[in-house]
C-alpha cells in the first residue's frame, strides 16, 4: 500500500513491517495460511487453490 502524505520514513517502516510478515508466512505451510485466510476472507480463499502459497500470502497481506 502506498501512501502519498506519509514520509519516506514511514514508508520504508511500512514495506519493512510487510517484508517481515511476508518471511512469517513463508515458513507456515501453505494449508495452514489457506486456513487463516478462509477465515479473514472465505470468499477469496474459495478462489484460491490451497497449495498455492504465493497467491495466498499476496491476498492475506
Amino acid at each position: 500500500m502506498f501512501c502519498f502524505s506519509c514520509s519516506d520514513e514511514e514508508r520504508l517502516t511500512e514495506r519493512a513491517f510487510t517484508v517481515k510478515d511476508r518471511e512469517k508466512y513463508e515458513m507456515q505451510s501453505s494449508v495452514d495460511l489457506h486456513a487463516r485466510l478462509s477465515q479473514v476472507d472465505p470468499k477469496m480463499a474459495d478462489r484460491l487453490h490451497p497449495k498455492d502459497k504465493r497467491k495466498i500470502i499476496r491476498f492475506k497481506l
